[in-house]
């Protein structure tokens, strides 16, 4: 988005609607920064980082977000295939004194 908040891939097409529901100036000062935020969908994480020119200006800014659900699911997911690789391991290690 530009670094006065107008989505590039999703432009407003209503002048009197804000550019961004998340506020955006630690990124216009060079900041890159997180935020918990609620949206339809459930409390959301975002994150909002700047976007440099070669000469050191701001070029734009990127947005990224992520609902806590989802967040959830994704390590739930790791955690049990962390713990699929640990059951594994430690069967091989108990199994090697009988090879």
């Amino acid at each position: 988005m530009s670094p006065s908040g107008v989505r590039y891939y999703q432009p407003r097409s209503d002048p009197d609607q804000p550019a961004l529901h998340r506020p955006t100036e630690p990124a216009v000062r060079g900041q890159s920064f997180t935020e918990t935020y609620p949206t339809n969908f459930g409390p959301s994480i975002g994150a909002v980082l700047p976007a440099f020119a070669p000469n050191g200006s701001i070029d734009g800014l990127v947005a990224a977000g992520i609902t806590m659900k989802s967040l959830r699911r994704t390590k739930m997911h790791q955690i049990l295939c962390i713990l699929s690789v640990k059951i594994c391991i430690n069967l091989l290690a108990c199994s090697a004194p009988y090879c």
